[in-house]
């Protein structure tokens, strides 16, 4: 009779024949046991996706391995078309960048370096502190993309890539992040965070770091 539910227990029941093969999940270790070589006792372990297991004496073929890894980036910040933020201020502080008060829309281009090809982009997050006396600081982030085509590079903004607008008038330490982005690298294609902030009278931001996350193979 077909059952719905495998039998918990201590240890097996049942014999092995060339017809049957005895099934239950360990109590002790809570895993799916089955004696399958037709004959005898010898037990196998079933592999799941939920515990640490450990594998012997099995040959993985073109096995397909991915890990989550968070990154700073903090290089080669370039000030984009529109000026407000200032690159290597005079001091002993190892900021990206920073922008004054009373600038409009300033842009900064940060590259992404040294991606994986085949990897998977899932988010960025914005690290920055802001100075305000009661303005309104704006704060805004997007990962974008060059292409290389023959005419002439193309520059798009990446699906999920952009954050919600930082919007302060009260000192804050910002961490503002976007986290719906699915992008796979591919050769040919290169990322960079576009930020573009506006700060009132009596405001500053420090850009200490922008963080990118990625799912490498």
């Amino acid at each position: 009779m077909p059952t719905r539910s495998l039998r918990r227990g201590a240890a097996i029941l049942g014999t092995a024949r060339a017809d049957q093969a005895p099934v239950y999940v360990d109590a002790d270790t809570n895993e799916l046991k089955a004696v399958v070589a037709g004959s005898g006792t010898t037990e196998v372990t079933f592999a799941d996706l939920t515990t640490a297991q450990t594998f012997t004496n099995k040959t993985l073929t073109s096995p397909v391995f991915s890990k989550s890894d968070t990154y700073q980036l903090t290089h080669r910040a370039k000030v984009g078309s529109a000026a407000g933020w200032v690159l290597s201020a005079a001091d002993n502080l190892p900021y990206v960048a920073t922008m004054a008060a009373s600038q409009s829309a300033g842009t900064l281009v940060l590259p992404v370096d040294a991606l994986q090809i085949g990897a998977t982009i899932t988010g960025i997050r914005i690290v920055a502190q802001v100075e305000s006396a009661g303005g309104t600081v704006t704060i805004d982030a997007a990962l974008r993309a060059v292409t290389n085509v023959a005419a002439e590079p193309t520059d798009a903004a990446i699906t999920g890539g952009g954050i919600t607008q930082v919007s302060v008038t009260a000192d804050t330490a910002v961490s503002q992040a976007a986290t719906g982005i699915a992008e796979v690298v591919t050769s040919g294609k290169t990322y960079y965070i576009l930020i573009t902030a506006t700060t009132a009278g009596s405001t500053d931001i420090i850009l200490q770091a922008c963080e990118i996350t990625v799912t490498e193979v």
